[in-house]
């Protein structure tokens, strides 16, 4: 199961001075998944996100705080792709024209998002467990399962520099 949920801070963990302070939070809004979820990451915009689980499956959610029902945010499957293993990195490319999934497949598979279709995967020789952009998308760097990080040029179709 997968939760977006308001900030919690439990303040006695933090702060050994004065009063204990908590603050709660509630749920805004539920996605079912059928497995374990790894890991999940918002769009740069805010509006889309991406939920990898332990069976390969990337589930692709709108998520709109202005269009809330029974005052929870809308919530809306927009697509589904899977990887052949776990999945334990997803990164979006800063213009949200790509998702970057990196997995126990020892892949790189990278997603253009007006299709939902996988273009490009690049094969590592071991798990991915990161995966990040550089911050005007040049650039995907990935790494884990060893002391190797691979850098790849996103200008050049994805080929590792």
């Amino acid at each position: 199961k997968c939760l977006v949920v308001n900030v919690f801070c439990d303040y006695d963990s933090v702060n050994s001075e004065g009063p204990a302070r908590r603050i709660l939070s509630k749920a805004l809004a539920k996605i079912d998944t059928t497995d374990w979820v790894n890991v999940v990451k918002f769009s740069p915009n805010g509006r889309v996100l991406a939920v990898g689980d332990r069976s390969g499956t990337i589930g692709i959610y709108s998520y709109d705080s202005k269009k809330a029902k029974d005052g929870l945010p809308a919530v809306a499957h927009l697509a589904q792709f899977t990887v052949s293993e776990s999945v334990l990195g997803v990164e979006w490319a800063p213009d949200g024209r790509y998702v970057y999934v990196g997995g126990e497949d020892f892949c790189i598979t990278i997603v253009d998002t007006s299709s939902w279709n996988k273009i490009v995967k690049i094969e590592r020789d071991r798990w991915v467990h990161f995966v990040s952009s550089s911050h005007k998308g040049s650039h995907v760097a990935v790494g884990g399962g060893n002391s190797d990080v691979t850098i790849i040029d996103a200008n050049d179709s994805f080929k590792p520099v």
